[in-house]
């Protein structure tokens, strides 16, 4: 079966549970700092049994700075979003 794009993943009460473990790591972790001091983002590993979320890992995302300028890699990179975009499932990325 195709996805439509209205099909989801999470059910409600697991979304809210995620923003909500989200919020309480954000306020309770002190973030890993960039070379320039900028809080880099956190690698966090999730899942559901039974409706119950589990946090199998967390772990700041280091990356790695010398691959920045990588042109094969960096042309990997897409645009920055704010998260809101709408994005079918049945385009094809090129």
């Amino acid at each position: 079966m195709a996805a439509t794009g209205r099909d989801h993943v999470l059910e409600p009460k697991e979304l809210t549970d995620l923003v909500g473990a989200g919020h309480v790591l954000n306020d309770t972790l002190e973030p890993a700092r960039d070379p320039v001091g900028a809080p880099r983002p956190w690698d966090v590993e999730f899942g559901f049994v039974d409706g119950k979320l589990w946090l199998f890992q967390c772990r700041p995302f280091v990356g790695n700075d010398a691959l920045k300028n990588v042109t094969a890699l960096a042309a990997l990179e897409g645009p920055v979003g704010k998260g809101t975009e709408m994005v079918s499932l049945e385009e094809k990325l090129q």
